[in-house]
């Protein structure tokens, strides 16, 4: 690792970047309060929106955790960042890229956008193979796992009226749901039944949150009333 920050050095070294470093680290780092937070919210509808079909702006996420769950992509993208910058600082120092220095400069960027993308598609296929895992694990009656701040609870439904609009229904209580709590007047749950289909997204119903009473299933299944 030294001998790469070493090499770092050597590439912006009486550059471009290093002449206009007081102005580009700002401009640089100015969107990151705002975009590490976005990149949060797109990990988690990942989970949520993309395979279980409930919405992810509906279900609440403390701001902190949009914010630090997304820091592991960036990390990883500076990481190599400074790998590959590490590589074109010893090519310039030895003198590797003489008369190649044109195709480095455009390889570089190159392969980090590349490596970037294949990082963004990585986290999405993350993100989606956890929701599959927790729509197994309700399907089998089990407290899904924790993902990046989620945590799902299989609950029981009790509407408090006789009818109550339901997007998606009819709202089953003789087995439990699958929730992520609600953001709004709306909660979103998850039935686990295949009655519903293999396509996860579609076990998605919505109900008003005033009409129904949740508690915690006993043993994978609801006591009658």
């Amino acid at each position: 690792m030294p001998s790469v920050l070493v090499g770092a050095w050597h590439a912006v070294r009486r550059s471009w970047i290093s002449r206009n470093a007081p102005w580009v680290v700002p401009v640089l780092a100015a969107p990151l309060p705002l975009l590490l937070p976005w990149t949060g919210r797109f990990l988690h509808a990942g989970y949520l929106s993309d395979v279980l079909g409930i919405p992810a702006e509906c279900v609440h996420i403390p701001f902190y955790r949009n914010f630090f769950i997304a820091l592991e992509p960036p990390a990883i993208t500076a990481f190599v960042a400074v790998f590959l910058l590490g590589i074109a600082g010893w090519a310039r120092y030895n003198h590797w890229w003489f008369g190649t220095r044109s195709m480095v400069a455009l390889f570089v960027p190159l392969i980090f956008l590349v490596y970037v993308l294949t990082i963004m598609q990585a986290s999405l296929e993350s993100a989606g193979g956890a929701a599959e895992q927790a729509a197994a694990d309700a399907q089998q009656g089990k407290r899904p796992g924790r993902y990046r701040g989620l945590q799902g609870e299989l609950m029981c439904v009790k509407p408090l009226r006789k009818e109550i609009p339901v997007y998606n229904g009819p709202v089953p209580v003789d087995r439990p749901v699958l929730t992520f709590g609600n953001a709004g007047d709306d909660l979103w749950l998850w039935d686990p039944s295949g009655s519903r289909g293999r396509d996860l997204s579609r076990h998605a119903l919505r109900v008003p949150a005033a009409d129904v009473t949740l508690t915690p299933s006993l043993g994978g299944s609801c006591p009658p009333d």
